[in-house]
């Protein structure tokens, strides 16, 4: 009985922490980009967010009143984009996914605060770049279907 006392109340005390830090304790919370995202033609593209994950400036066509699909399929490919929170809220991660089904050469980068990583791959392979920074730092992505970064 005494055990099963003790468990309830570890549990509740995980949750309640939890709670207070404003999310899933287990789980990276993802940052829902705003915007809706169409292209397709075979040009490179670029998306830069600010803080909250709104859009504020991308060379792709754009409306800002509907939330962005975090996939964008085009002329050669698909390219996956999100950033999402980690280490209890401190952290950010952003990511820039490239898949290419033409290409022989295309590539993807992912930047957060100062740190930018690249990513290049070749035909019918992932191009996955992921950088890391904090919580408040920007995040912006890019991608290019016809050739390395």
């Amino acid at each position: 009985m005494k055990k099963t006392i003790y468990l309830a109340t570890l549990v509740l005390s995980f949750g309640l922490f939890g709670s207070f830090l404003g999310g899933s304790v287990a789980f990276a919370d993802k940052q829902e980009p705003y915007g809706d995202i169409t292209h397709t033609s075979d040009s490179e593209g670029y998306i830069h967010f600010d803080p909250e994950g709104n859009i504020v400036e991308s060379n792709l066509e754009s409306n800002t009143n509907k939330k962005a699909r975090p996939a964008i399929n085009h002329a050669s490919g698909r390219w996956v984009y999100f950033s999402e929170l980690y280490d209890w809220g401190r952290m950010k991660r952003g990511h820039s996914n490239h898949y290419s089904s033409r290409y022989q050469r295309h590539g993807a980068k992912a930047q957060v605060g100062s740190d930018t990583k690249i990513a290049n791959a070749g035909f019918k392979k992932w191009a996955l770049a992921t950088a890391h920074g904090r919580t408040f730092d920007t995040f912006s992505c890019w991608y290019n279907p016809t050739n390395w970064y």
